[in-house]
């Protein structure tokens, strides 16, 4: 059948059906409005809801795999003679870095009159990649030892960090900085470190507890190929207070 003969048998079998205007006016009027359900609404405002939890139920989960730096202090004796002011520490308001091996994040900061105290988190981009701080050759993994040059016939990727530089861009030399050897590696295949600067009389001039930009300054290499990947992350700071040990 065409077209215009079913156009044609359509009119044919309705022709003898009338309308009133007021039906007319009803049927438009019932055609132009929207439809709305309520179960509809509700099931919307249900999904955001779970997936603004979930999102901050993520958000917290990384930060409890974080060691924080009280973690860190209570476990370190040569630090038991330092009181840290939990109020005092401070977290970065912004920071970016340039590892393609790396995520890389300055979690908190704390500075007292001789020393800045910081946390560094690096999560691997790739999840076979076991990181061994400067100068060890092994690690703890899962409560045992690791040693890398046991691991040489693996397909894990093997990585080193350097020493890290600070630059608070207003002092003249870059400030020298530590990391303890508690390097810890946290459930979901992360570390953390802590880390401090060394000379005491660098600090005193440290400007940036006033709020500004820091640069940390360190290089990663790869144990088997020896490439060596320079890093920097550039940190906004916000206002630091200075606290007594």
């Amino acid at each position: 059948m065409k077209n215009n003969e079913f156009q044609q048998l359509v009119d044919h079998e309705f022709a003898a059906l009338t309308w009133t205007d007021r039906q007319r006016l009803d049927t438009l009027h019932k055609m132009s409005r929207k439809e709305y359900s309520p179960m509809k609404h509700k099931t919307a405002i249900v999904c955001i809801l779970v997936l603004v939890m979930t999102a901050m139920s993520a958000a917290l989960a990384v930060t409890l795999n974080i060691t924080s730096l009280a973690e860190f202090f209570s476990g370190k004796e040569h630090l038991s003679h330092l009181t840290l002011n939990e109020d005092a520490v401070v977290a970065p308001v912004g920071q970016r870095h340039t590892s393609r091996l790396m995520d890389v994040s300055v979690e908190q900061m704390y500075l007292t009159d001789e020393t800045l105290y910081f946390t560094l988190h690096l999560t691997p981009r790739d999840d076979r990649t076991l990181l061994f701080p400067l100068g060890a050759n092994s690690i703890i993994v899962d409560g045992q030892t690791v040693r890398y040059f046991d691991l040489w016939d693996t397909d894990l990727t093997l990585l080193q960090l350097g020493p890290m530089e600070i630059d608070d861009l207003n002092t003249r030399n870059p400030i020298e900085t530590m990391a303890y050897p508690d390097f810890r590696r946290e459930p979901d295949g992360s570390y953390t470190l802590l880390c401090s600067t060394i000379d005491e009389d660098t600090v005193r001039y440290f400007r940036t507890r006033k709020g500004g930009q820091l640069m940390l300054r360190f290089y990663i290499d790869d144990c088997r190929s020896r490439d060596r990947e320079w890093n920097a992350v550039f940190i906004d700071m916000p206002a630091i207070v200075r606290q007594t040990p």
